[in-house]
């Protein structure tokens, strides 16, 4: 309703007659609302770019991760070893231009990096191993359900967001980072457990059991509350609507499988989904922004979309702007010149087509592919 009352002020203020298009770009909790637009409230918007908004993840990755890492402090992975991992993940599977685009890291085994001897920053323990198994696992999310983890791409931003700069030192409710301020995970998991599924200020993340089936069933039962789960968006297809989807493949906050298994889903859900959506995976970039990847991405989704609801130019491969900074672990270090990223739209990827010795930072040398991945 906040919605049709703006834009009804907005044509009677401009005295209009013709057509006002209306667009919604976000991510994050922006990214939510316009997934719930697009589901809930169809003829809201002509265009929607959104990332983090779909799906029946519901956030609950954080308490299964922290619970984990809270239980088994000697898990904890330090921001050096998680550079060490990052470094080797893409020594594995980067292209050309320092870029992993491959969700499943190309397979990239992380026991591979196992200390033979005493731990030090350039190898993990069998501990440190469970802990990256656990945030790139599966997790549950109701009775006989569950969802992606992350991907292996970038998890230096991990420690911001997910495990902390430093290891957990008590099992208290208050903060298990004392006296070091915990990740972001975890007031945020605290709160959206007491606010979102159990309606109980005073509900301690520790306490949520996976094992319990009433507790899986109350997570199941308010996904929906507050995030698009149905995949049904056949209503906003019939409104006219397009959405370009995005899922940062860097995400430390919320498994880019999210917005992919939701691509399947609606794919099976919703028949002509291509004539009124799509999926880009963008390499690099962490929750909405950061990493080395593409930073202008939503922008330049939002030029498409809008190109998309008024001319019919339906998307395609996009070129987009990265940060001229290549990642020390990667090359020499040496800064870039310029360095334009393509992305595809999903299942294609991007893959380099240039000659030996052409210029891997420009997007003009990359080609969009069909691959196979296993992320559904």
């Amino acid at each position: 309703m906040a919605a049709q009352a703006t834009q009804a002020i907005t044509r009677a203020y401009y005295d209009m007659d013709e057509k006002l298009y209306r667009y919604h770009l976000g991510c994050s909790g922006g990214g939510r609302m316009g997934a719930m637009a697009a589901l809930h409230h169809p003829e809201d918007y002509d265009g929607i770019v959104a990332s983090t908004g779909f799906g029946k993840g519901g956030s609950v990755w954080f308490p299964w991760i922290l619970q984990y890492l809270i239980n088994h402090p000697e898990g904890w992975v330090s921001p050096a070893k998680l550079e060490t991992l990052e470094k080797a993940v893409a020594q594995h599977c980067a292209g050309p231009d320092g870029l992993v685009r491959d969700v499943d890291a190309c397979g990239f085994d992380p026991a591979s990096l196992q200390c033979q001897g005493e731990s030090n920053d350039n190898c993990l323990t069998k501990a440190e191993i469970k802990m990256v198994e656990r945030i790139t696992g599966r997790h549950p999310v109701g009775p006989n359900e569950t969802s992606g983890g992350f991907s292996l791409t970038n998890p230096t931003g991990w420690s911001s967001f997910l495990l902390g700069p430093t290891r957990p030192t008590n099992k208290g409710p208050e903060n298990p980072w004392a006296p070091d301020p915990a990740p972001y995970s975890y007031g945020l998991g605290q709160s959206i457990l007491r606010g979102m599924y159990f309606n109980d200020a005073d509900f301690n993340l520790m306490d949520l059991d996976f094992n319990d089936p009433e507790h899986l069933q109350t997570l199941a039962d308010h996904h929906a509350d507050w995030g698009a789960v149905s995949p049904d968006l056949s209503a906003y297809k019939e409104a006219g609507g397009k959405l370009i989807l995005w899922a940062p493949l860097g995400e430390n906050a919320v498994p880019p499988r999210t917005e992919i298994e939701y691509y399947h889903a609606l794919h099976e859900a919703v028949p002509g989904t291509d004539e009124f959506m799509r999926l880009y995976v963008v390499p690099g970039v962490l929750h909405c922004a950061g990493g080395p990847g593409p930073q202008d991405a939503p922008d330049r989704f939002l030029d498409n979309v809008i190109a998309w609801a008024e001319q019919g130019e339906s998307p395609g491969a996009i070129v987009t702007s990265a940060s001229t900074e290549i990642p020390r672990y990667f090359g020499n270090g040496a800064p870039s010149p310029a360095r334009t990223v393509l992305v595809c739209p999903y299942p294609e990827r991007a893959v380099f087509v240039g000659e030996e010795g052409e210029f891997a930072y420009d997007a003009r040398n990359w080609a969009c592919q069909s691959v196979t991945d296993n992320a559904r």
